[in-house]
């Protein structure tokens, strides 16, 4: 939850569990024209799968946060071997031990 009051607090209206292409992003956040697929990952289910089905589906951006530094390694390991990077794609780390995520809304 605290991911989302972040998104709130940036002035992006939420969904949670929105549905996509195929299955449903864990969060869409809207702002002026802007749709956001946030995909909070643990690095045990299929972050590949999700952000393509995040593109697929046409989101603006697609902001996988990982809950923890082996997940997020893992996740740009595998997003880099499948040739998913791009400016889209934004890979950030929710370190749990403060509020402070890598990355910031605007």
């Amino acid at each position: 939850r605290w991911h989302a009051n972040r998104l709130e607090q940036a002035g992006y209206k939420l969904h949670i569990e929105a549905p996509r292409n195929k299955g449903n992003a864990d969060i869409v956040a809207r702002k002026n024209d802007e749709t956001v697929a946030n995909e909070i990952e643990t690095g045990k289910s299929d972050t590949l799968n999700n952000v393509r089905q995040d593109l697929l589906s046409g989101f603006s951006r697609v902001v996988v946060v990982a809950t923890n530094k082996k997940a997020r390694q893992q996740i740009e390991d595998e997003l880099a071997r499948h040739g998913l990077v791009m400016p889209r794609i934004i890979v950030g780390l929710r370190d749990q031990t403060s509020s402070e995520e890598s990355f910031r809304y605007s």
